[in-house]
């Protein structure tokens, strides 16, 4: 018998991130805009300097919502052990193999919401000579398939990140509440969709194998073979969605003392019962079949009939 291991890590990173436009920035070409349209400016220079100094990170933030939500960088591994052996009458092969990938997303929570993946993959073919003319051949494999991510669409958090103002509200307030939009017309805090909404779970497996029989007929007639296979394949998937809310504000200013003065956008609901759904599905696919291949001097032959 021998075996065989392999491993392999690898370390992943996007090929190009996008350059997103800082809060000073994107008001001042917003004031531009305006000045080019006919219409006042919006924006005064002493509210773009408080932008711009950074004085109140709370009531004058600068999100780069990529940053703020991506890491720089990922991790994968795999791993692969085969064994392979026999004897005259009897081979065999086997092999099994891990992958997991780690998410992009940066998380901070008391559960993992993060995208990930986990699969696990078996395979054996066995071959048994029965009698010198009779082959029996198996063959399984398998699959088995964790995945993990945030409970909603990823085009949902990526529109949140490529068309959140940075200049609205920040990722969260310095005293620890979870900023908000207090304006309905402008897309909610994607922090809030990543981190605070909750999480699903995805558990696929597939199961698929063949029994086949070889004959030899030569006793009847030379070059004539026969041939049964029975295969069964089976897989299904199981999902697991979890939801929650958290209470968010928005700021709208300051208190003499310092505080920040918080208006309440959305009430916390707590994890309820899971969203489950499953799926699967079967096939039993039966063959027979009757091959015939002779050469006659220069001649070949030969026929099947498969049912």
């Amino acid at each position: 018998t021998s075996i065989t291991y392999r491993g392999e890590g690898s370390r992943l990173s996007p090929t190009r991130v996008p350059k997103f436009a800082g809060s000073f920035d994107y008001l001042s070409f917003y004031n531009e805009a305006l000045r080019n349209s006919g219409q006042p400016e919006l924006f005064s220079e002493g509210t773009l300097n408080k932008y711009l100094t950074g004085e109140d990170r709370d009531l004058y933030p600068n999100v780069n919502w990529w940053d703020a939500l991506m890491k720089d960088h990922t991790y994968n591994n795999r791993h692969t052990i085969t064994f392979r052996g026999g004897a005259e009458k009897m081979r065999y092969f086997v092999s099994g193999a891990y992958f997991g990938e780690s998410g992009l997303y940066k998380v901070n929570n008391n559960y993992n919401n993060n995208a990930g993946i986990k699969r696990f993959n078996l395979r054996s073919n066995i071959d048994m000579d029965i009698t010198k003319d009779l082959l029996l051949r198996a063959d399984l494999s398998g699959q088995y398939l964790q995945v993990n991510r945030p409970p909603f669409d990823t085009g949902r958090l990526f529109t949140g990140i490529f068309t959140s103002p940075p200049h609205v509200i920040p990722v969260k307030y310095s005293d620890g509440s979870l900023a908000d939009n207090h304006a309905a017309i402008i897309s909610d805090n994607p922090y809030n969709d990543l981190v605070e909404k909750g999480y699903r779970r995805e558990w696929r497996s597939l199961i698929q194998t063949k029994v086949e029989l070889l004959h030899k007929l030569d006793f009847l007639l030379a070059g004539l073979k026969a041939r049964a296979a029975l295969c069964y394949d089976a897989n299904s998937t199981y999902l697991s969605t979890r939801i929650k809310n958290a209470d968010t504000y928005f700021a709208t200013g300051r208190k003499s003392d310092g505080e920040l003065l918080l208006d309440k956008v959305a009430n916390a609901s707590p994890f309820g019962t899971p969203i489950q759904t499953s799926v699967g599905d079967k096939n039993i696919y039966v063959e027979t079949a009757n091959n015939y291949d002779q050469t006659f001097g220069k001649h070949t032959v030969g026929g099947m009939a498969l049912y």
